[in-house]
């Protein structure tokens, strides 16, 4: 349970620290009293186990129950927009842990107008942030 708590506290310390870095394209709501965060995410799965993902929707749900609860003091309130799976061959998702960015958001299944966060088994890494192109990966912990 603790590191369910510790890697949502890192998730949305992600999340955040890209909200504050890059032009968000309107796809933030701001109600009356609350801010609502759309995100897409993205189950990796690269036919092998090197970064196919343990994690599926119930675990992101109840991540983000949790996550929710920690920011609901501040107003914020992140909802899942879309949740896939998506295949990646390992040939072509490690060359995004060497800057080449473009693996992920040259994909059909980015959108770039949202936050876009991916789930891997293994990054050498709790998560990496890339704010100025909107997404994040999380690793399996």
């Amino acid at each position: 349970m603790k590191s369910k708590i510790i890697l949502a506290v890192i998730f949305v310390s992600l999340v955040l620290i890209s909200l504050g870095f890059f032009e968000y394209k309107g796809k933030v709501v701001y109600d009356r009293d609350k801010i609502v965060i759309p995100v897409i995410l993205h189950l990796v799965d690269d036919g092998n186990v090197q970064y196919t993902t343990s994690r599926d929707i119930v675990d992101l749900e109840r991540i983000f129950k949790e996550v929710n609860r920690i920011w609901e003091q501040a107003q914020i309130i992140f909802i899942i927009e879309d949740v896939d799976r998506i295949k990646i061959s390992n040939k072509e998702f490690n060359p995004l842990f060497f800057g080449e960015i473009s693996v992920l958001t040259n994909r059909d299944d980015f959108d770039e107008g949202m936050i876009n966060g991916y789930f891997a088994r293994y990054i050498n890494a709790n998560g990496i942030s890339f704010p100025a192109q909107g997404f994040f990966v999380i690793g399996d912990i």
